[in-house]
């Protein structure tokens, strides 16, 4: 919806030209309306506005309370505003979500944000009494929200690149997320690469003021208590009436709403739910014709013919070149290394010329075991170190094609691994432990990314006991928060576009939490039950296909002058990739690269998502 930014600061007057450069910094968030006001001479608050809900000039941001004693600034949508105002007293002025939100905050206090539905963070500032700050953001950690706090200053804002244009000095890095960054492509949150610049936990709320400087406190929490008597046949009946609920309000808008369609289960699902409610809904699917590994053409294309809707296709063929790789990774900001960043800037490039609004599949692999990794690691975790069957498998795995061989030593190193969480990080990793060519470390030092246990106490307050439920919670609370709900913000917001999540809708999320594991997936079949629902919706057809993922295979859409560049890049001497990664395996890497030959100790995928990570990282290290 919006992109904004907040300075505090006790001890002396803010700069002005600081605070307007970094709210110019996040024009492309909303190009609506940009606002901003200096409450104090030491209070400020900037909002660039995206209209989505209620897009007269009444509902612009800053919004203040009626008294002006009360101020805020929110990125976001919240779905069930409606209804909320309805329990408010008073009169309101605008049709807004944003104006429910800061007087269901006033007349309630904190305790209101837990009866939010929606996608959100907000910032506001409280001058009733005395100055205080309260900082929220939604359960799933959708919309971000980065905060730099002491005793005599707070500043925040929806991308790291306005607290840079607000701090004086040079925000130092942040050792721990650089090397956790270097074995998982994204910097996990709650860090970030910077020190002193902190992502604020989702379903949390900071509250700050001279006098308290609290540490975030949640106002929503998952149940993950297993319902063990709902049968397979309940429980899908539950989550169909869950998942219509979550589409519906994601519907809420007063502006054109389009979906990123594409040949799984989780995107057609909504798609036909939400056509079904609003007959006008537009599907986009992005095209990949040189790889029908990653195409889903024909099946989009089913789904909207089946349902009688309009449907746009994109073909990336010749839109990705280096230079827009480049342009797309330096705007996170920090490093990161997700191809299907790229996919999902095409997608959202293209509706902006049509809509303000886009509804994605994301969460649902992650909250019903759509990932087979999930169901294996389930497995895994009961193969104790002396299994048998690996051994022999270890012991005859010259006779295995390379591809095999290289496979079974990965699954072994998972296996290994003590303990569930380190078996998931294992599993995350670009550059797992034993990364080597022959005898080759893929590490200047072995002992240097030894940090599973910095990524093991992640949200350790909030993670679940069951160790099935760790393995859910962690692709859920992981993986999806720092990758890839970070990865659709900041290309949708880029295109000045909101990336809605109906699959994250906090009330059906929480009750996927609570379905037993083996209901959900086996080694067979994945996420069961939303295919059981795609069966009857679309009679079976696609409903068992395996996944594809939205990434670009780099190595066939980069030319090879592109890619000739990037090895030139990273052959320079004494970079940052130097102090890390052990020459004689990065030049391995980077020959493997330009012709992926060796098979037994490199997969194609592997390689060029390698090379990314280390590429973005040089090029991060130049920026700063």
């Amino acid at each position: 919806m919006c992109g904004f930014v907040g300075n505090i600061e006790h001890s002396k007057r803010l700069n002005i030209d600081y605070c307007k450069r970094a709210l110019n910094s996040l024009i492309h968030r909303g190009r609506d309306n940009t606002s901003y006001q200096f409450l104090e001479k030491n209070v400020f608050l900037g909002h660039q506005r995206l209209s989505i809900i209620d897009i007269s000039n009444n509902a612009n941001q800053p919004f203040q309370s009626v008294d002006g004693m009360v101020s805020i600034v929110f990125n976001g949508e919240i779905y069930n505003y409606s209804s909320l105002q309805k329990q408010l007293y008073g009169n309101f002025i605008t049709n807004s979500d944003t104006e429910v939100l800061l007087n269901g905050f006033i007349q309630e206090g904190v305790k209101f944000f837990k009866k939010l539905r929606g996608i959100y963070s907000f910032g506001i500032i409280d001058r009733r009494k005395s100055l205080k700050v309260i900082l929220a953001r939604d359960p799933a950690g959708v919309k971000p929200l980065y905060y730099s706090a002491n005793n005599n200053r707070l500043m925040f804002a929806s991308e790291i690149k306005a607290l840079k244009h607000l701090y004086d000095k040079k925000y130092k890095t942040n050792e721990t997320a650089l090397r956790q960054y270097l074995n998982l492509g994204f910097v996990p949150e709650p860090s970030t690469i910077y020190r002193g610049i902190r992502a604020l936990e989702p379903g949390n709320f900071l509250y700050w003021s001279k006098k308290k400087n609290e540490p975030p406190k949640p106002f929503y929490s998952y149940n993950f208590n297993i319902l063990n008597h709902n049968s397979f046949n309940q429980n899908t009946e539950i989550v169909k009436s869950k998942l219509e609920i979550a589409v519906k309000r994601n519907l809420v808008s007063d502006v054109d709403i389009s979906v990123a369609l594409s040949g799984g289960i989780d995107s057609s699902l909504i798609y036909a739910i939400g056509i079904q409610n609003k007959p006008s809904l537009k599907a986009t699917t992005v095209s990949f014709p040189n790889s029908q590994n990653h195409d889903e053409m024909i099946e989009s294309k089913f789904y909207t013919n089946n349902n009688d809707g309009l449907h746009d296709i994109i073909d990336i063929e010749g839109m990705l070149n280096l230079e827009l790789m480049n342009k797309l990774f330096s705007h996170f900001d920090q490093p990161f290394a997700d191809s299907s960043a790229i996919p999902v800037y095409l997608i959202s490039k293209h509706i902006s010329h049509k809509s303000k609004v886009i509804i994605g599949g994301d969460g649902g692999d992650e909250l019903f075991n759509g990932y087979p990794s999930q169901t294996y690691l389930k497995y895994f975790n009961n193969i104790s170190k002396r299994n048998m069957f690996l051994k022999i498998c270890l012991m005859l795995n010259s006779f295995f094609s390379k591809d095999h061989q290289r496979q079974i030593k990965r699954i072994n190193n998972i296996v290994i691994q003590k303990g569930i969480l380190k078996k998931l990080y294992e599993k995350h990793s670009w550059f797992p432990q034993n990364t080597s060519y022959g005898f080759i470390n893929a590490f200047n030092e072995s002992d240097e990314f030894n940090h599973i246990e910095d990524y093991e106490f992640l949200f350790n307050e909030e993670c679940p006991r069951l160790d099935t439920s760790i393995i859910v919670f962690d692709y859920f609370r992981k993986l999806m928060l720092s990758d890839y709900l970070r990865k659709v913000d900041m290309m949708s917001m880029l295109n000045g576009v909101e990336w809605r999540v109906p699959m994250l809708d906090e009330d059906l999320s929480s009750f996927a939490f609570s379905i037993p594991f083996n209901q959900k997936s086996n080694i067979f079949n994945s996420k069961k039950h939303l295919r059981e629902i795609h069966k009857k919706l679309y009679n079976g057809r696609n409903s068992y296909l395996k996944k594809k993922g939205f990434s670009i295979p780099i190595d066939k859409y980069l030319s090879l002058r592109d890619k000739q560049k990037i090895v030139n890049d990273l052959e320079k001497k004494d970079t940052i990739v130097d102090h890390y990664i052990n020459k004689k395996y990065k030049k391995i890497l980077l020959k493997e690269f330009i012709n992926n030959k060796n098979k037994q100790y490199f997969s194609a995928e592997s390689t060029y998502q390698r090379v990314l990570i280390l590429y973005n990282l040089q090029r991060w290290e130049k920026s700063i």
